[in-house]
């Protein structure tokens, strides 16, 4: 019977790098946040929705993404944050 050949894969190590890039948008009201949700590429949505579960968060852990906690502190409505 032929020896088998035993192959290694190298070690790697992997992590998730959550990179930001600057659109250059922001709102400063839900008008503006409505009016650029059509225009911003959906990764940056996608960034500010889901990036506060996979990096963590020490400045305001109530709220569960970006959007929540600029409806709390920008916009004063808590319950919108909710």
């Amino acid at each position: 019977m032929p020896k088998k050949k035993i192959t290694h894969e190298p070690f790697e190590i992997k992590d998730c790098a959550l990179s930001a890039i600057a659109t250059g948008q922001k709102a400063q009201n839900l008008k503006e946040l409505r009016d650029n949700i059509e225009t911003v590429v959906p990764g940056s949505i996608a960034y500010h929705f889901w990036a506060g579960k996979l990096r963590p968060r020490f400045d305001d852990p109530e709220f569960n993404n970006d959007f929540a906690a600029w409806s709390r502190h920008a916009l004063h409505d808590k319950v919108l944050a909710e």
